[in-house]
């Protein structure tokens, strides 16, 4: 019971949201979820108004569903012996609204081809003329119930088995799913491992072949410095011995014994010679001071 009354508290206080907010289909399923406990709670004549109101608003939004749930739940309320304390009705009276109501659940059922509602409505239909079987007078009407009970038992029967047989379809195709899922994912997950190896061995790669690059650009690089340094100390080393041929030419004995060469000629009077000596002598000593 306290369990029935903590429910019947998140449910009163959903449906004053939902008429805050004016949200018509949660009214219609918050009231009928409350008329359900209270019937289940053993409260059966404080669910009638909610099973009515939930009724008025399932058909006022057109909601087939709802509507063949509230029938429903409305004959099985009236086929309860409780409400004839309650409504002070005979049992032929009450009996005559449950079937109005089963009837009318049975058609939407049909047409909505909902078997969970199928299933419920022909369970109740077979307590019903149970119940009709309990209190019938003629005999011949009594069979007639009883043969409409073992109808109804064998259709809700029936239902039964077919929706367990559709469950177990969706069971096995949920499981079906699952395991294809499970699979997919493990196949991605390892051929996200393989991806991730080979995206290391190409950076192994990438970074040996830019480390083989950069040792060949620096071992060029080193090699080249080598030679200009070989290059420059051949030029010091050639400028070095031009340098010590220059001293050699301007040695002072040289000097001195071609001057003298010249003076010579100038004392012979032999000016030609003298003069051709001295322009040598001349073009001799500026290349030496050039160089």
């Amino acid at each position: 019971q306290h369990k029935f009354d903590i429910a019947l508290e998140y449910n009163l206080r959903a449906l004053g949201k939902y008429e805050e907010s004016q949200d018509q289909y949660g009214i219609a399923k918050t009231t009928a979820n409350i008329g359900v406990l209270y019937f289940e709670s053993k409260r059966a004549q404080m669910a009638l108004p909610y099973y009515e109101k939930a009724m008025q608003l399932f058909t006022k939004l057109d909601y087939k569903f709802g509507i063949a749930g509230a029938a429903n739940n409305i004959g099985l309320l009236y086929l309860n012996d409780t409400m004839g304390l309650a409504t002070k009705m005979t049992t032929q009276e009450r009996l005559n609204i449950a079937e109005k109501n089963f009837q009318l659940a049975l058609e939407l059922a049909n047409e909505l081809k909902s078997i969970e509602i199928l299933i419920e409505v022909n369970l109740n239909f077979s307590a019903f003329y149970n119940r009709r079987a309990e209190i019938a007078i003629d005999q011949d009407e009594k069979i007639d119930c009883l043969k409409k009970v073992m109808f109804y038992d064998k259709i809700w029967q029936k239902f039964k088995d077919s929706l367990f047989n559709i469950q177990s379809v969706k069971q096995v195709a949920e499981i079906s799913t699952k395991y294809e899922t499970e699979k997919k994912e493990n196949e991605n997950k390892i051929l996200s491992q393989k991806n991730e190896i080979q995206k290391n061995d190409i950076n192994k790669k990438n970074y040996l072949i830019i480390g083989l690059i950069c040792f060949v650009l620096l071992f060029l690089f080193l090699a080249n410095l080598l030679i200009r340094q070989n290059k420059l100390r051949a030029l010091q080393q050639t400028a070095a011995v031009e340098q010590k041929l220059l001293r050699v030419q301007l040695n002072p004995h040289f000097i001195f014994n071609s001057l003298n060469a010249i003076q010579n000629y100038i004392y012979k009077s032999n000016v030609k010679d003298a003069g051709e000596y001295l322009s040598k002598f001349a073009s001799l000593m500026r290349m030496i001071l050039n160089n």
